[in-house]
Parts: structure tokens; sequence; C-alpha cells
């Protein structure tokens, strides 16, 4: 005999048997989801915070020992005054119109950009270069750096910066103009520096082409 008010699968009619048994599986379903849905939150509440807490720990351990974008490496403040330095040293040949030491600022293999005029690429045509604008009436140059910064490999750099320069026309009337400048400086096998680019052109509106004349 079985307890009052239970009944064994025998005891039930065919009809009861499928309801009975499908309450059984459907009471196994749900215990099964709560026992699954108890192991995710216990999961979540044990093992997840500690994980993001690692993960923050971490994060603030690499952005302390990594350096800001804006921090420079260290020891190039000293090449960077030397650039800063060499490069007034040169403004300095150039306004006294000494054409060795203006070139002795460049690399062997240093290019120019003049503006409105063909690139030099060779000592000789640098040379030239600057040969014309000192035989120029009245011409007087100057310039100064106001931005120096240096590779990351250490041994190349760029510096720019603003000129100011005066020669006379054709009629012997002085002629201002000004604009800006840049130089890339590199390191020579010997450990000095040379401007191997220089290139300048003016801020100054380009003047309007003369008419053409009717034939």
């Amino acid at each position: 005999m079985t307890p009052e008010g239970l009944k064994r699968t025998q005891d039930l009619s065919p009809d009861e048997v499928i309801p009975y048994w499908s309450r059984r599986k459907f009471a196994t379903f749900i215990f099964g989801v709560a026992g699954i849905a108890f192991c995710l939150s216990a999961y979540h509440l044990l093992f997840l915070p500690p994980s993001r807490n690692v993960s923050q720990n971490e994060t603030v351990s690499i952005s302390q020992s990594s350096p800001s974008p804006s921090e420079k490496p260290s020891g190039t403040q000293p090449i960077e005054r030397s650039l800063r330095d060499l490069d007034a040293q040169w403004a300095k040949a150039a306004g006294a119109k000494d054409v060795e030491q203006t070139m002795a600022s460049y690399s062997d293999d240093a290019i120019v950009l003049p503006p409105n005029a063909k690139s030099a690429a060779t000592k000789e045509t640098i040379r030239n270069v600057w040969r014309e604008m000192f035989a120029s009436p009245g011409f007087i140059i100057t310039w100064k750096p106001t931005r120096v910064q240096l590779a990351k490999s250490g041994d190349m750099g760029w510096v720019s910066g603003t000129y100011e320069l005066t020669m006379n026309d054709a009629s012997s009337k002085p002629i201002n103009d000004r604009g800006k400048y840049l130089e890339v400086w590199e390191k020579q096998s010997d450990g000095n520096w040379k401007c191997r680019a220089d290139m300048w052109n003016s801020d100054l509106a380009a003047s309007a082409p003369a008419p053409l004349e009717n034939k």
C-alpha cells in the first residue's frame, strides 16, 4: 500500500500518466534552471569583482609607469639647446655675409629649397645660392628659432623659426620680407650636428604678375 494521497504510476489510468510525468519533468526543469541561476550568481559575486579590481589595478600601474605623450625622453633637452645654439651661430654667420661659415653648417649631402627657385643639392649650388643673396644690394638677414624637437632615435632633429630679410629693388628702394623656415639636422659620424635640409618661404602675399602688353 502507498501512503495516503500518493499514487503509483501503475495505479493511474492511461489518461493520468502523461500529465503526471509532465508535471514531474516540469518541476525537474524548474529546479535545474534555479540551480544554474544560483551558480551563475555565485560566480559573479565571488569571482568577477576581484577580476575587475585586478584589471583596474593593472591599468593604474601601467598608467603610472608609462610616460605621458607630452613628456620628452630624458636627455633630449641638452641636445635641443645645442641645436638652438648652432642655429643662432649660423644666423650670425649669414648676417655677417660669411659664405664659408654659412656653408659650414650644412652636411655633405645637404639640400636647400629656396623660395621661387630650383633646389640646390650640391655644396657648390648651395654656395651659389648664398653668394647671390649676399651680393644683393642692401642685403640684411636675421632669423631665430622658435621650436626645436629631437627625433626618438636621438640622431636627427628639426628646427623651425622666423626670419626677416631686406634687400634693395632695381630702384635701390629697400624691400622688406618676413617668413618662416624649417631645418632638418642630423648627427654626423664624428658626433657633430649638421643641417641636412633647409627651406624657407615668405609670409607676405605674392605680388601680382605684371599685365601683358598688347601686341
